[in-house]
């Protein structure tokens, strides 16, 4: 699975798609829910984390068994978001595309 960040108006953010390995898909669905419940630094509107509860109802609004290691997996796509500008207000605007591709090499 393919996935490209895409702005408000649909033009890719990236000329490069990422892929995801399928051992990673539901991380990344649930993550993708979840865009609307980040925390922001009240002084600096810096990303200081998700809203765990919303991150959890998400889940289970989706049918997606929250476990151990599901969430596990949020908190490392979780850092690596951390470290976004406090000037790149779209994170929660972004849309993501998922781009099928073949295992055929």
């Amino acid at each position: 699975m393919g996935v490209v960040l895409v702005d408000e108006n649909g033009a890719p953010v990236s000329a490069d798609p990422f892929y995801i390995y399928p051992c990673n898909q539901t991380a990344s669905d649930l993550f993708e829910r979840c865009q609307t419940q980040w925390q922001r630094h009240p002084a600096t509107g810096e990303l200081a984390g998700l809203h765990y509860q919303g991150v959890e109802s998400a889940a289970s609004m989706a049918g997606i068994d929250m476990t151990p290691e599901l969430f596990d997996d949020i908190r490392q796509i979780e850092a690596g978001a951390l470290g976004a500008p406090a000037s790149f207000e779209a994170l929660d605007a972004l849309n993501i595309i998922h781009v099928g591709f073949s295992d055929d090499g």
